[in-house]
């Protein structure tokens, strides 16, 4: 039981710092808009930048650091939960530990059983 324990806590460890990879890389959406028929411009939008990669490789990125009402309502909301999905992840993460039978802190085991499903309702949480 105890080598599952740590699979699984390996696993949400790898899946919050996926979340946090997520979070900051800028390639959520991209577009390609043509200028005239011999050039175009790939748009590449994250949750905090916008970066435009002209067809002879220059890049140029600007910052989304407008006030955080001054942004449209989809990337308003994919931040606020993108954000909140990382730090419940990071709870489930910092708190798994006393949930597992093969640590000495915690204690009983029916406090430890309640800390792990805890747990596991926060990583659901996250993931959703």
């Amino acid at each position: 039981i105890s080598s599952c324990q740590i699979v699984g806590y390996l696993v949400g460890i790898l899946t919050w710092l996926g979340a946090l990879l997520v979070v900051t890389l800028p390639d959520w959406k991209h577009s390609y808009v043509t200028e005239d028929s011999f050039r175009g411009v790939l748009v590449v939008r994250g949750l905090w930048t916008t970066c435009t990669v002209k067809e002879f490789g220059a890049v140029e990125c600007k910052n989304l650091s407008e006030p955080f009402f001054a942004l449209p309502p989809l990337i308003r909301g994919c931040r606020t939960l993108a954000v909140i999905g990382t730090v419940i992840a990071f709870c489930a993460v910092a708190i798994t530990p006393l949930g597992m039978r093969c640590t000495r802190i915690g204690g009983e085991i029916q406090t430890k059983l309640r800390i792990a499903r805890c747990c596991a309702c926060f990583f659901g949480l996250a993931a959703i």
